[in-house]
């Protein structure tokens, strides 16, 4: 009779005569189960209540009777309760993720008392997994008396025996709510009940899912692509947000000639760390050629950035076309012509000479480049000589640039305003 009460109140409340302190598995509990015995509880099997429309206009009569022909269902049917599910998946977990060791022989019990089940488990077993089903049921949708789902709440601990006391534990409840796809009674019933037995054994996984990651604290498994992506995006977020532009070295420039090259120049309308401006080029009695360090002895000057360009000694007006650089010698040396002069920030305290270069890794910045909304121009140009470690700029189509540094093909952006 009190079983039947027991199970009248856990029916209409939804919840066990107990009280559930949730509280999950802290790192050093974890780490002391490595190598140890667990064990699972297992309970008589809670009362069954089978609800129908016409029991529940009976009142306390009709829960009686729904309890009554539920325990028949599941004994005629051999219905397993969905806890003996839930806790060898737990124990399964604790072994795959902590190293635990399993018992095989249930410890068998009728009171969830802590202490009790901590010293009956003692002699066989360092841990224990006690689950215990509390509301077990079926009944119709409050909307559609002719369809029929399984309600049910469980309670998960992971006992200490040698302490005894309890480490971990969780509560389970499940409701459903859509009547989508749902049986009718005799649906429940048809092949030895099938529907309802392939309902617990998915009621037990569930839960069981639900203790390991609130209970056991054991994180749902990320695929690989997943957790790719999730690296990639943390790294360009560290990147933009932490990482400081690299100052630019001097540069240091060899005139073969000692000419002015330079008429006027005017400012770019666009504002940054760098400022693009067109020169007016004219010649004079022998042309100007500016190259790297070339293999003769040849006079070398770190140009030094002026504030106002000085007036050109020569006064013809035909703008002057720089002759193409002749093949190097060494191979290895990186030549760039003139086409672009770029003036730096007095504090930057260079002056760079170079033309737009494609590098070995433009390709690699241009795609950092897109995930900073930066697109358009001719793309990433190589700014330093080649090697294992070299410099791009990039300029945006909204006037933005973009500065990026490659070591190895290993590329980062220093800057993007």
């Amino acid at each position: 009779m009190n079983r039947i009460l027991t199970s009248i109140i856990g029916l209409l409340i939804l919840s066990g005569c107990t009280t559930i302190r949730f509280q999950t598995l802290d790192v050093k509990n974890a780490a002391a189960i490595k190598d140890q015995t667990v064990a699972v509880t297992n309970y008589p099997k809670p009362d069954f209540s089978a609800m129908t429309p016409a029991k529940a206009t009976l009142a306390i009569v009709g829960a009686f009777a729904a309890i009554s022909e539920g325990n028949q269902i599941i004994a005629n049917n051999n219905v397993a309760d969905p806890a003996k599910k839930t806790s060898d998946e737990l124990v399964a977990a604790l072994e795959n993720k902590l190293g635990a060791k399993r018992i095989a022989t249930p410890i068998e019990v009728t009171d969830d008392d802590v202490s009790k089940i901590a010293t009956l488990a003692a002699p066989t077993a360092r841990y224990v997994i006690d689950v215990k089903s509390f509301v077990w049921n079926m009944g119709y949708f409050a909307t559609d008396w002719f369809h029929y789902r399984v309600i049910y709440t469980a309670r998960a601990r992971l006992i200490d025996t040698n302490a005894k006391t309890v480490i971990a534990e969780g509560f389970c409840k499940r409701i459903p709510e859509s009547n989508a796809n749902a049986p009718t009674y005799d649906d429940v019933l048809a092949n030895q009940a099938k529907w309802l037995k392939d309902e617990m054994n998915q009621v037990g996984i569930t839960c069981a899912d639900s203790f390991k990651k609130e209970m056991l604290a054991f994180a749902t498994p990320t695929s690989p692509i997943a957790e790719a992506q999730t690296t990639a995006k943390a790294l360009t977020e560290r990147v933009t947000t932490n990482s400081q532009p690299e100052p630019i070295p001097p540069q240091k420039v060899v005139l073969t000639k000692t000419e002015t090259v330079a008429n006027a120049i005017t400012p770019s309308p666009t504002s940054g760390s760098t400022e693009s401006i067109k020169p007016d080029l004219a010649p004079t009695p022998t042309p100007a050629i500016l190259t790297p360090q070339a293999q003769s002895q040849p006079m070398t000057q770190t140009a030094p950035v002026p504030n106002k360009v000085p007036a050109p000694v020569s006064t013809a007006s035909t703008p002057l076309e720089p002759p193409s650089p002749e093949p190097s010698k060494q191979s290895n040396i990186y030549q760039p012509t003139v086409r672009e002069i770029v003036q730096t920030p007095p504090e930057k305290g260079s002056i760079q000479l170079v033309e737009f270069v494609l590098g070995v890794s433009s390709a690699t910045v241009e795609r950092l480049a897109k995930n900073q909304s930066c697109f358009g121009g001719n793309g990433a140009g190589l700014v330093s000589p080649k090697g294992s470690r070299e410099l791009y700029k990039m300029k945006c189509d909204d006037g933005k640039i973009l500065m990026a540094k490659c070591e190895l093909r290993q590329c980062t952006v220093l800057s993007h305003h």
